[in-house]
């Protein structure tokens, strides 16, 4: 998995769970409120929110220069779905990688083995 993987879902899950936790049917969180739970720095966090998107959250003011953002809690479980799609597909491709090299390995040492027999 991607660093950045990880931290889409670490934000997504987040969300998620701060939405559930709210109660409400439009659940808001503030820049500050994030950011203690993700244990993360400022810039780090605005990483992450552009690595997500605009799908999940939407801005809806700013005061003293800390957001307070929407969050749209079925375009997040859309998104946390697919995430973790393109990873199983992701160590799919790599496992069969892996598999074709130990193959091509296994058989060259083969061919030299019989070579040096002959």
């Amino acid at each position: 998995m991607q660093k950045s993987t990880d931290q889409r879902l670490l934000l997504l899950d987040t969300l998620l769970l701060y939405a559930d936790q709210c109660g409400k049917e439009k659940p808001y969180f503030s820049k500050e409120e994030m950011l203690e739970k993700l244990k993360v720095s400022d810039n780090l966090f605005n990483i992450m929110l552009r690595q997500v998107g605009e799908r999940c959250f939407r801005q809806v003011d700013c005061l003293d220069g800390m957001g307070r953002y929407a969050i749209n809690v079925n375009n997040c479980l859309k998104l946390r779905r697919q995430i973790i799609q393109e990873n199983k597909e992701e160590g799919m491709r790599r496992e069969g990688l892996s598999i074709t090299i130990l193959s091509s390995l296994l058989g060259m040492l083969l061919i030299i083995l019989l070579r040096s027999i002959m």
